[in-house]
């Protein structure tokens, strides 16, 4: 088995650590899409600590008990554990903790009991969350344990294990959603050009499974031939499993994301373009939104509640996917991957400026472009056809930040321009108009003389000043 490189996660792993250390027993959810790295989370966790390392499968709850019984069988150092008939989950857990193994391994610490993809035991058998709940209640939660759920369904982990109706609600004691890898942290997979590295985040974004398929040997596009183009490839196809794993019937989710991968951002021109209903589209929209696929939008000066909302997609990956897969299937299924490629190059710097305004807003909240701003509101402003990238607020200071992105390489009298029309939009912006201190921000691939610009209320970042905070 090949073995691949641990990074970052220190926020994850300093949670887990907390939370084995508590004196009482722990009951941690802990989840995240597919690929995110929790797996790998977990058995980085798990090293050189007592414990078990369940992962379900689809298969029926007899199968699973059976299989978990024999990983309790290697914790247990009992080689006849897996000759007891056990008939249901309580019956294995009460024979786990009364066994005179139990606990003594390591008396000194929490004995870890993880389960990998619970969802598949919920689909398996729609008792599961009130079972486990027993199971806690009454033979863990009095013990020195750490017990971990973990799924890569969003839907199901939020609804049966987090929702409100959930037998497990209030049960935990901690939970943690994992997101995708920071983009500082690319350069360690791949130490490509900060350039390269920014087109492989618009592919891929922080997912670190589809990023270490990227050979680091061959050039940016042939990865994108060989892991994404070509048929039966690992991102040939990943989006439909992604869908498929979330959804019964993803037909309908199919056609919405590709209308708005499209372009189509409101409502109306939703509607318009799949020929849904506006009932149907909102109820597939607050679906996507809640798995946080889809991004919803406002003015950032909006008032809560306003009208007028847009849609885009902020997962780069399923934005590629059905911006340039999904559509060139018949191609790609007859391997014309020259063709199709050729073709994804003549608008991917439109894709990637789309993806890199995504990447800086990300990068201004973790405080690596304006550090010194605590901004409490952050997002794209419009109004009618005048529109700015990034707009930050801080309401206890007054302060305001326009920030303009351009995936471009640009030179003293670009950025002046680009200022220029900048403040010009900026006097639209009705916000605290008469006290409110503003800023400046343009951020661009590459700026000649870029020293030159950062005084007073501009800050200019291209990406070697970037790429110098990050590493």
């Amino acid at each position: 088995m090949i073995q691949h490189p641990f990074y970052d996660r220190i926020h994850e792993m300093t949670f887990l650590n907390k939370q084995y250390e508590e004196e009482n027993s722990s009951f941690i959810i802990l989840y995240g899409r597919r690929r995110v790295g929790k797996t790998e989370l977990l058995r980085q966790f798990l090293k050189e600590k007592n414990g078990i390392f369940f992962l379900a499968t689809e298969s029926s709850s007899q199968e699973n008990i059976k299989d978990f019984s024999a990983q309790c069988e290697v914790f247990l150092q009992d080689n006849s554990f897996h000759l007891i008939p056990f008939n249901s989950w309580e019956s294995i857990f009460s024979t786990l903790i009364h066994h005179n193994n139990f606990g003594k391994l390591d008396p000194n610490h929490k004995t870890i009991i993880i389960f990998d993809e619970f969802p598949y035991l919920i689909q398996a058998d729609s008792s599961i969350p009130s079972v486990f709940q027993k199971i806690w209640d009454i033979q863990l939660s009095g013990l020195p344990v750490m017990f971990i759920l973990c799924g890569s369904s969003v839907s199901i982990m939020e609804s049966n294990v987090l929702g409100y109706k959930s037998p497990l609600y209030g049960r935990r004691t901690g939970q943690w959603k994992v997101n995708p890898l920071s983009f500082q942290y690319l350069h360690n997979f791949l130490p490509w050009e900060p350039a390269d590295l920014v087109r492989t985040y618009s592919v891929v974004g922080g997912i670190p499974a589809y990023v270490q398929k990227f050979d680091k040997s061959i050039s940016f596009w042939d990865n994108i031939s060989n892991n994404i183009l070509e048929k039966g490839s690992f991102l040939y196809n990943e989006a439909e499993i992604l869908l498929n794993y979330e959804f019964r019937q993803p037909a309908n989710y199919i056609t919405l994301l590709r209308a708005i991968a499209s372009g189509k951002g409101t409502m109306g021109e939703i509607c318009n373009a799949t020929g849904m209903d506006k009932g149907m589209v909102s109820k597939y929209l607050h679906t996507l939104l809640s798995l946080h696929i889809l991004k919803d939008e406002l003015p950032v000066t909006s008032h809560a509640g306003a009208r007028g909302k847009k849609y885009r997609i902020i997962d780069p990956y399923l934005l590629f996917w059905f911006r340039y897969i999904y559509p060139n299937r018949t191609d790609l299924e007859f391997l014309r991957i020259e063709e199709v490629c050729e073709s994804i190059k003549q608008t991917f710097d439109h894709h990637c400026g789309q993806c890199f305004e995504f990447l800086v807003r990300e990068l201004i909240l973790e405080r690596m472009i304006l550090p010194d701003f605590s901004l409490e509101k952050i997002g794209r402003w419009w109004f009618k056809d005048i529109e700015i990238d990034i707009v930050g607020i801080d309401e206890n200071t007054k302060s305001i930040v326009f920030c303009e992105v351009k995936w471009s390489d640009l030179n003293h009298s670009d950025v002046k321009k680009i200022y220029n029309k900048l403040k010009d939009r900026a006097s639209h912006v009705l916000w605290q108009n008469e006290i409110r201190k503003e800023t400046y921000c343009i951020v661009g691939r590459d700026i000649s003389n870029i020293e030159s610009f950062n005084v007073d209320n501009i800050r200019v970042y291209d990406l070697k000043t970037i790429f110098q905070k990050l590493i």
